[in-house]
């Protein structure tokens, strides 16, 4: 884990924390407790809290999904906390064969969902200001914004 403060004394300080936790099943109840105390150190009420830290839960979900198959498969996690709004990138190595070309794997697993749920995603652009897709170094990454409360 590692964490990065920026910034002056004339406002905000902006804070990043990026970490690596491995798919090892036994570290998933500790990577959603950690989820669910970071939302609420920003500072959301407990509703808004709990809404964030359930979607962000779902998009590690499809994380977890998604490198299914995969030897010592991780997801990669950073924190940004900005001045206006936080950030939640989600970082994983889809499985071998995962997908075609250019699609990337994790936007696919949360339209899709799981067998008896809803597609995540439509929940997480509900409850989240902003969400994107993309690829970065073999990552299919996932970033999830939302306003910080009282500012956005």
């Amino acid at each position: 884990m590692n964490a990065v403060t920026e910034g002056s004394a004339a406002g905000p300080v902006p804070m990043r924390l990026d970490m690596t936790v491995s798919c090892d099943e036994r570290f998933r109840p500790l990577l959603d407790q950690f989820v669910s105390r970071m939302i609420a150190y920003v500072g959301y009420d407990a509703s808004d809290a709990t809404a964030v830290a359930g979607v962000v839960e779902r998009a590690i979900g499809g994380a977890w999904a998604c490198m299914a198959g995969t030897p010592d498969a991780s997801v990669d996690l950073r924190f940004v906390i900005g001045e206006t709004e936080m950030q939640i990138r989600i970082g994983c190595r889809p499985a071998p064969g995962a997908g075609p070309t250019g699609e990337v794997g994790l936007d696919r697993a949360l339209r899709e969902g799981g067998a008896g749920e809803d597609a995540p995603l439509h929940r997480i652009r509900q409850v989240m200001t902003r969400v994107e897709f993309g690829r970065e170094g073999g990552l299919d990454v996932c970033t999830l914004a939302k306003a910080l409360p009282g500012r956005g």
